[in-house]
């Protein structure tokens, strides 16, 4: 979350500065971008839920782009390249939709409602209140001062490389709740199935 939201305010400016990318062609990545995002959004993250996917697989494809998405920023220089996958990856980056989703514990998906769902949901606005204001100032200083910084730090897109730092665990972390969700909806299934099987049991030593 923190990089996410710190990312927003500094990246047209880098890619122009820094990448040299044209008005135009500016113009068109904010379009494509947006483009697909209400896709992401709009339609696929809907017809994920109906489909009964698992919201923790969600959240892991979206932790990925996210980081995928921040890597091409501070990595990729060239303008058709950067043109032809960033607007997926951003537009796919629903984490923050994901983890709400997460928290309210979308009933309509047989999902529990999580324990102090208000505090959560609470923190979360908070943190991201404050990924706001202290990202948006180190990528500022980032993306305008690096060349006074010290080496190996000297570098363009060293803020982007410092939140790709920051993502990592994000995107551990949800590989680890994705493959212990999928652990415990293992359980549930084969529970029934042990009942069943000792029925005939019981029903031979009545």
């Amino acid at each position: 979350m923190f990089a996410n939201d710190s990312l927003i305010s500094t990246a047209i400016l880098f890619l122009n500065e820094e990448r040299h990318f044209s008005q135009d062609s500016l113009s068109t990545l904010l379009a494509m971008i947006n483009a697909w995002a209400v896709l992401a959004e709009m339609i696929c993250l809907p017809l994920a839920s109906k489909m009964g996917m698992n919201q923790y697989s969600l959240m892991l494809l979206g932790s990925i782009c996210a980081l995928s998405h921040m890597g091409m920023i501070a990595g990729v220089s060239d303008v058709g390249l950067f043109m032809t996958f960033d607007p997926f990856l951003s537009g796919f980056d629903v984490t923050t939709v994901v983890a709400i989703s997460i928290l309210s514990g979308t009933p309509s998906l047989g999902n529990e409602v999580a324990a102090d769902q208000g505090t959560l949901m609470g923190v979360l606005h908070a943190l991201s209140a404050l990924a706001t204001c202290v990202g948006s100032t180190f990528m500022a200083a980032a993306t305008l001062h690096w060349r006074g910084w010290s080496a190996p730090f000297n570098v363009p897109g060293i803020g982007y490389w410092c939140l790709c730092a920051c993502e990592v665990p994000a995107v551990l972390l949800a590989g680890y709740a994705y493959v212990r969700q999928m652990k415990r909806e293992r359980r549930t299934n084969e529970s029934p199935m042990l009942e069943c099987d000792a029925l005939p049991s019981v029903t031979s030593d009545l």
